[in-house]
This record gives structure tokens, C-alpha cells and sequence, in this order.
């Protein structure tokens, strides 16, 4: 979590933020049509529904020092999301 000191309750709802984000993951498309981009995701199994956010604006270019607890948690939240594709995701691929 780097230099953030984090309340019990920020940290779950970092850790309730990330699940989120893991189980809106596409899996699988749900039709064969090109212009269909609905997809399976893990939250279709946990809640027979996607799981969607609303988006927040994007807060991770202010400095720490300047926001309050809520921004930072979602400062945290968003620099996880920003680091899911780049980090793991990427891992996933199969190099030949």
C-alpha cells in the first residue's frame, strides 16, 4: 500500500473494490455477434449479473498530501486497476 496508512474500514473497501474489479472480468463472450460486446463474467455466477461501477474521475496524478481519506482510498483503488492489465494480465499470455 505503499506510504498509505490505512483505517480498517478503508482497507476493506479497497479490498471490496479490487474483488469488484476481479469479478467484472470479461470471460467469455456471450453471443457470436461482432457488435455484441456483452460478456461472462465471475459476477454473472456470484449475483446473475455483471457487477458495474460508476466511474469515478481519475485522481492518481494529485498528490497524496492533498487529498482526504476517501480520495486516497480510491486513489489506491484506481492505481490497482491501472497496474491489473499491465502487470498480470500480461503474464497470462502464452509467449511462443
Amino acid at each position: 500500500m505503499g506510504n498509505f496508512n490505512l483505517t480498517i474500514e478503508e482497507f476493506l473497501t479497497v479490498v471490496n473494490q479490487v474483488e469488484g474489479i476481479l469479478n467484472s472480468r470479461p470471460l467469455i463472450p456471450l453471443s457470436s455477434d461482432p457488435n455484441d460486446f456483452s460478456s461472462l463474467t465471475p459476477g454473472h455466477f456470484l449475483i446473475g449479473r455483471p457487477i458495474n461501477f460508476i466511474p469515478e474521475s481519475k485522481i492518481t496524478d494529485i498528490p497524496d498530501n492533498r487529498l482526504s481519506r476517501w480520495p486516497q482510498v480510491q486513489k489506491i483503488n484506481q492505481i490497482i486497476w491501472k497496474k491489473w492489465p499491465r502487470d498480470y494480465l500480461n503474464n497470462l499470455q502464452q509467449r511462443v
